[in-house]
């Protein structure tokens, strides 16, 4: 009894190493995280950015088209 104990807690052991040593080397999952969460950063500092110009677009079109349909 004690012999299968002590193999399954070596199995077990050996299971949990090479889990940390595999996530340990594994860097794909990680450099896409990253990569994906700089792109939201600049996405959204480019569009916090622009956010006063595209406002002030906007409301210039609006206000030519107001005074376009008030003059015709």
């Amino acid at each position: 009894m004690t012999r299968k104990l002590n193999l399954l807690w070596i199995s077990a052991g050996n299971k949990i190493r090479n889990f940390v040593e595999e996530f340990k080397n594994e860097e794909e999952g990680i450099a896409e995280i990253v990569a994906i969460v700089l792109i939201i950063l600049i996405v959204v500092g480019v569009a916090a950015t622009f956010n006063t110009n595209i406002g002030n677009v906007v409301e210039n079109v609006f206000g030519k088209l107001t005074n376009f349909v008030d003059n015709n």
